[in-house]
């Protein structure tokens, strides 16, 4: 999962068909491993993975969003706000690497 979280089509089911996987056991197993559900746990890797991105320079939410598996930003955007507690913007304004001159 932590190789392919960016891969917007990832999903549980599709991890299971692969591997020749009941889904309801994968997430009753997962859930009780992880303490969260499969989704949240690749929602929080996303998130994750986003916050790095901005932090380590990258400012276009848009990259940011495709590079963390989000086909759509306005969705991005409004999660990351949810959960960040601010939007991508505020966060690169606040966060990310700038350039300053010498």
């Amino acid at each position: 999962m932590e190789n392919r979280f960016a891969d917007p089509d990832l999903e549980l089911r599709t991890l299971c068909e692969e591997n020749y996987l009941s889904p309801k056991y994968v997430s009753r197993i997962f859930t009780k491993r992880m303490g969260v559900t499969f989704s949240q746990y690749l929602f929080q890797l996303r998130m994750n993975n986003a916050s790095k991105l901005i932090e380590n320079g990258f400012t276009s939410v848009k990259q940011i969003a495709v590079l963390s598996g989000f086909n759509d930003t306005s969705y991005f955007a409004r999660a990351f706000k949810k959960t960040i507690g601010v939007t991508p913007t505020e966060y690169i304004e606040n966060n990310g690497k700038s350039e300053k001159p010498s």
